[in-house]
This record gives C-alpha cells, structure tokens and sequence, in this order.
C-alpha cells in the first residue's frame, strides 16, 4: 500500500470517527438540552379520593422527582378535562397526555382487559396488581391483543382490593339473600356477576352514589371497604361480606402509543420507572387501607360483617366460576374473533407466578 493511499485511510478514519463523537455528543446534547416537558394528566377521582392520592398525584410526583423536574405533569382531577367516557378520545386527540383508563370505561374497545374485574380472580390488590400490569403492559398478551392495536400504551396497571358486598339493611350471609337486591356495579364484568347472582345492576357516578343509597334507591354496592368513608357512605352502609370476591376495578394508567413516541430514551425511562414504582405503592397500601378501614368500620360505625367459609364458600366460588363462564361466552359472542377464555387462562396463569 503506497504512502499515499495510507494517508488516505487515516483522513477518512479520523472523519468517521469524528463524525460518530459529533453525533454522540448531538444526541446527548438534544437530550440534555431539552426543555421541561409538560404534560396533561386527565384525572377521574376527585382530589382527596385514594386512587387520586395514591395514584394519580404519587405517580406524578415520582416522575417529576426522577426527571429532577424536567418532567412537569399537571392534574386534572374530578374529570375536568372528560368523563371516564372520553378518555380514549383525549389521548388521541392530544387534549390528555396521560390518563387512568380502566377497561370498564371503553367495553368496545378494551373488552378482554376486563378480566381482571371479574369475580374471584385474586386475593389481594398486590397480586392482581402484578398479574394485570404483565398482561397490558408491552410485550404482554392483552397489550398485543387489544392495547397495542388501538394506539394505546399503558404504562401500568393496578387492581383495587378484591371486591365485597356491601349492604344498608339487608346483610348477605348466603348467595340466597343477593336475590332481589339492587347493588351499585361498575357494569361491564361486575354486571354479569351480579345478574348471575339474582342481584339487579345498577351503574352509578361515585357522586350519584351517596343519594342512591340514603333514599333506598339501591340497597348496596359491590366495593372494597377503603374506599366508603370518601363518599361519605360509611354510616348508610351497614353490612359487608368477607371473602366473596366478587370482582374488582382496574386503574391501569395510559399514553396514546403516539405520546409514547414522541418522548425520548430519557424521558420513557423516567415514566416507565415512575410507573413501576406507583405499582407497587398503589397495592399494598391498597390492601393495608382496605384492612384498616374494615377494622373501623367495624369498631367505630357499627358495621357487621359475615365471612363467607365451608360449605358457603364452596357454593360462591361455583356460582363466580359460572358468571366468568358466561362473562367470556357474551364477550366473544359480541366480539368475532377475541377469545376471553384465553385472557383468563392468561390472568390466572399471571397470579400464579406472584406465589
């Protein structure tokens, strides 16, 4: 090789080489330079409510203090930015960056995401919690199957502690005393259970709730206990089941796949941790509060409680099976080509490895 042509090589190594530092440094300067990034977070709950505190604003502070705040979230707590019907819409639209969208507020679009709602399919908050953000989180079989493919990326999911009945007059000791009974549901999944049962579905807003109950207008509720005293309602209801794990709620919290894009490496790193770490706290001080305030109820509103065990237990977990038989029948009935059957197998698989 001539002299020359040595020579020649050296220059163009050096230009590509510097080339890659230039471009390095570009790429990390484009980030480092990067401005506070604000975004628009589309609350439900009201502020005080635990799955704003606990949820929203703990989420929300995780991010702004990883990102050393420049990531700056503002929440709109109570719906001001749209009802639990509009969620889908503002993200997509841009109106919301961010937002907890459960399944049961987009049946159509989210169908299959519903199974963690369905009756006696965990037994605590931090092991449905776990099981459901794997399955809608990326990679995960309802992320694939339905989050991905309508432009949405969760960032993860949490589930509420597993569901009691909850009653004013009539306390339930026995799937025979459902019979008649009007229960505030949150549709979708906790409908069928509640039909199945001989109960009456009625869906209520949280605010409607308290006047529903106080005139007689429903007889009770399905819910965990943490959440009755912040509506209000811990001395209208009177009973409680223990153990019937009739279904639960879903809070996963959500980006368009289009809001996800637009972040750089940083910044879904930041969010994807901040996310992880509101998991874990949203479920076990779901399930500490849910035990605390059951402990109230009982000592300081006179609340009774019946525990659902023997032969009873036997007798509720035939009727829940029957009401997840018929929950996947009717969704894929409705829904050509979605298989609900496999979205349980695939959530029960989930629990199982949480033990």
């Amino acid at each position: 090789m001539s002299k020359e042509t040595e020579v020649e090589k050296t220059v163009v190594t050096m230009a590509v080489a510097c080339a890659c530092v230039l471009a390095a440094s570009g790429c990390a300067a484009s980030e480092a330079d990067v401005g506070v990034l604000e975004l628009k977070y589309a609350g439900i709950a009201s502020i005080k409510h635990p799955a704003s505190v606990k949820q929203d604003q703990y989420f929300i502070q995780q991010v702004e203090k990883l990102s050393d705040g420049k990531i700056d979230i503002t929440l709109y707590p109570d719906g001001q930015l749209g009802g639990p019907e509009s969620l889908v819409d503002l993200l997509k639209s841009g109106a919301a960056d961010i937002t907890n969208l459960a399944p049961s507020y987009a049946p159509d679009e989210l169908p299959l995401s519903a199974v963690a709602e369905l009756p006696d399919m965990f037994e605590s908050s931090v092991e449905g919690s776990r099981a459901f953000d794997s399955l809608i989180t990326e990679g995960g079989y309802l992320y694939e199957a339905e989050w991905k493919p309508r432009g949405l990326h969760p960032l993860m999911g949490v589930t509420s502690a597993p569901y009691e009945v909850l009653t004013t007059k009539k306390p339930v000791k026995s799937l025979d005393d459902l019979h008649g009974l009007k229960l505030k549901t949150a549709g979708g999944a906790a409908d069928t259970t509640a039909r199945l049962t001989g109960s009456v579905p009625v869906q209520l807003t949280v605010a409607e709730t308290y006047n529903a109950l106080q005139r007689g207008t429903v007889d009770g509720r399905y819910g965990s206990f943490e959440n009755q005293p912040y509506i209000g309602i811990e001395d209208i209801l009177q009973y409680g089941t223990l153990g019937a794990h009739v279904g639960g709620f879903t809070q996963p919290i959500v980006m368009s796949q289009d809001g996800w894009s637009a972040l750089n490496l940083s910044q879904q790193k930041t969010i994807s941790e901040a996310a992880e770490t509101t998991r874990d706290y949203y479920s076990s001080e779901a399930d500490k509060a849910d035990a605390q305030t059951r402990r109230m109820l009982v000592n300081d509103h006179n609340w009774k409680l019946y525990k659902i065990n023997g032969e009873e237990s036997n007798e509720w977990a035939k009727a829940l099976a029957r009401s997840r038989e018929q929950w996947a029948e009717r969704i894929d009935r409705r829904f050509d080509g979605h298989q609900a059957d496999k979205a349980i197998r695939e959530f029960e698989a989930a629990v199982d490895k949480q033990n």
